[in-house]
C-alpha cells in the first residue's frame, strides 16, 4: 500500500466570480447555472462562468460543521456526494444554497476514538431529488 502526503497532491483549482477555490467546491455548484467552463493556463485554474441570476453562498466545511450540525468535535471526515474530502476543512468551500441534505454519523470502528464523525453532503440535483422522492418498501 502506498500512502501519499496530501501536500504532494496536485489538484486543479477552480475560479468562480474571480476568486479561486479548491476543485471540491465545483461539486456543490448548481450545474444548470454553469454557462462556461474553460481551462486557463495563465491563472492555472479552471474558470467557471455562471449565469447572472446565480449567486453561490460559499461557506467553509468547518463553518458548515459549526453552523449546520451539532458536532462539537474537530475530528470530522467530510464527504460530498461520493467523494471523501482530503483537504483542510478551513480551506474547502461549498455552496450552502445548493446543499440538499447533511448527514452526520459517528464513526465507531476506529480504535478508541469516541469523537470521530462522518459528515456527508448531498447536493441538490435531479438525481438526488428523484432519490429523495422515491418511496422504498422493505
Amino acid at each position: 500500500m502506498i500512502y501519499k502526503d496530501l501536500k504532494e497532491r496536485d489538484l486543479a483549482k477552480i475560479e468562480v466570480l474571480g476568486k479561486q477555490y479548491s476543485s471540491e467546491t465545483g461539486l456543490t455548484l448548481k450545474t444548470d447555472s454553469i454557462k462556461t467552463v474553460e481551462a486557463s493556463k495563465e491563472k492555472q485554474a479552471i474558470v467557471i462562468g455562471i449565469t447572472a441570476d446565480y449567486r453561490p453562498d460559499f461557506i467553509t466545511l468547518s463553518a458548515l460543521r459549526k453552523n449546520y450540525t451539532n458536532v462539537q468535535s474537530d475530528r470530522v471526515i467530510f464527504q460530498i456526494e461520493d467523494k471523501i474530502i482530503q483537504d483542510d476543512p478551513n480551506t474547502v468551500y461549498v455552496d450552502i444554497s445548493n446543499i440538499m441534505t447533511i448527514f452526520v454519523s459517528p464513526v465507531k470502528f476506529i480504535g478508541d476514538l469516541d469523537d470521530l464523525y462522518m459528515v456527508t453532503l448531498k447536493v441538490r440535483n435531479e438525481k438526488n431529488m428523484k432519490d429523495m422522492n422515491t418511496i422504498r418498501i422493505r
